[in-house]
């Protein structure tokens, strides 16, 4: 989870690019969704950016 955080975070500061998201509903419903009162759904997918396991993500390692 560190990592998950860690890319996200890089990805909003703009050290490491993402995939941009064209589709009008995902930029709309869904960013609302994800920021407002109702609770993120099981199931969606993360950008592979920040995917560790099956995506471009930073993959985990030690931890001090």
């Amino acid at each position: 989870m560190v990592c998950h955080l860690s890319d996200a975070f890089l990805v909003a500061l703009g050290e490491k690019a993402a995939s941009r998201s064209i589709n009008v509903f995902t930029r709309t419903v869904v960013k609302w969704i994800g920021l407002g009162p109702l609770p993120w759904p099981p199931g969606v997918p993360t950008r592979p950016e920040i995917d560790q396991c099956r995506g471009a993500g930073t993959k985990p390692s030690e931890f001090a």
